[in-house]
């Protein structure tokens, strides 16, 4: 696929193995239970994204979404499921911002009125979503149970 602005793009088939890779890494350096970093299970994952939701990278980073209907407020809904940039390319870039702009165009296209940031607790991505104009909204609680 033809890198688009700041080489984000949508990701094709090609990029499966890169955008697997990363999201392994996501989730061991994240707060993420170490267990959920099964390769195959990832490889399904961003499988069924590449066809009914939102996956775009680049050769620095990713960033997974999936767009739905909001049971609250009925408005069709785009939510980030992971975005992940290689740790060297994080300082000093915009390859994050470049990630996250690609995905508000995507949103916007997809005419959904809501877009869903999250952010892992400790991260200063809180900062840079207020910047771009995100409201905090809840903080999730999660318990182990089996």
């Amino acid at each position: 696929m033809t890198p688009g602005i700041g080489g984000v793009r949508v990701a094709d088939d090609d990029d499966l193995a890169a955008i697997v890779r990363m999201g392994a890494r996501f989730l061991s350096e994240g707060p993420y239970p170490r267990e959920v970093a099964d390769t195959a299970v990832l490889e399904r994952f961003v499988r069924h994204l590449l066809e009914h939701g939102y996956v775009t990278c680049s050769d620095k980073g990713m960033l997974l979404g999936q767009s739905f209907v909001n049971p609250i407020t009925g408005e069709l809904t785009a939510a980030e499921i992971a975005w992940w940039v290689e740790p060297e390319h994080r300082k000093g870039s915009r390859d994050a911002l470049r990630l996250l702009m690609a995905f508000e165009a995507w949103a916007r296209d997809k005419e959904a009125t809501l877009i869903q940031m999250i952010a892992p607790v400790g991260t200063p991505l809180g900062r840079l979503y207020a910047r771009r104009g995100y409201s905090e909204l809840e903080t999730i609680w999660q318990k182990r149970i089996a």
